[in-house]
């Protein structure tokens, strides 16, 4: 984390976050069975210090207001320190909720046939366990797959509600017009929508 602070100075703001949130996400989910919040919280503090650094680097001669309206902002969950801006920012440890690890039937592989229906209901219970009942039924209709990726939603990346439609263009907020997508997924589909409206 700290190297890749370090190395990113002179960067973009967007092309640091791009580097790091993938490491973030991938720490936190590996960890998420068996941490407790309290080490997720001071991963966190350890985070925000490294980009505390990092700005100041970049802004030597700036006040700390001014660095602060620049780089942190209430982008997500009333948390005023979230580093970045509201379309793309800096994900935080802190909100990957643990999940202590339901231990898995003895003797099940991956590789088994006939184990594929015992592997597709622990999936789904994995996902459903994180999802409000509203976001349950958008994933049931959608047979717990990113429609983008094409992979199961619950491969541990964080999940994202897409509307088909946009609102912009009279789209609404029943199930029919919503998806649930992958982070990544959904920066591409909007991406494409983008490109396609161009």
């Amino acid at each position: 984390m700290r190297h890749a602070f370090h190395e990113g100075h002179g960067l973009p703001v967007n092309a640091l976050i791009t580097q790091l949130n993938p490491v973030i996400r991938g720490w936190a989910n590996y960890f998420r069975t068996g941490v407790s919040g309290r080490i997720f919280n001071r991963l966190d503090d350890y985070c925000f210090k490294c980009q505390r650094r990092w700005v100041v680097r970049q802004h030597p001669n700036k006040s700390w207001g001014w660095r602060k309206r620049r780089y942190w902002g209430n982008h997500r969950d009333n948390d005023r320190w979230v580093f970045g801006n509201k379309n793309f920012y800096l994900l935080k440890f802190s909100w990957t909720a643990i999940k202590r690890h339901t231990m898995v039937r003895r003797n099940a592989s991956w590789d088994d046939p006939e184990l594929q229906t015992y592997w597709d209901e622990r999936k789904v219970r994995e996902i459903e366990s994180m999802l409000n009942t509203f976001k349950r039924q958008v994933a049931k209709q959608q047979g717990y797959v990113c429609p983008v990726c094409k992979d199961h939603l619950a491969n541990g990346e964080e999940i994202h509600e897409h509307h088909l439609l946009p609102r912009s263009k009279g789209g609404g907020n029943e199930p029919a017009n919503y998806a649930l997508v992958h982070y990544y997924c959904h920066q591409a589909a909007h991406a494409t929508m983008r490109r396609e409206g161009s």
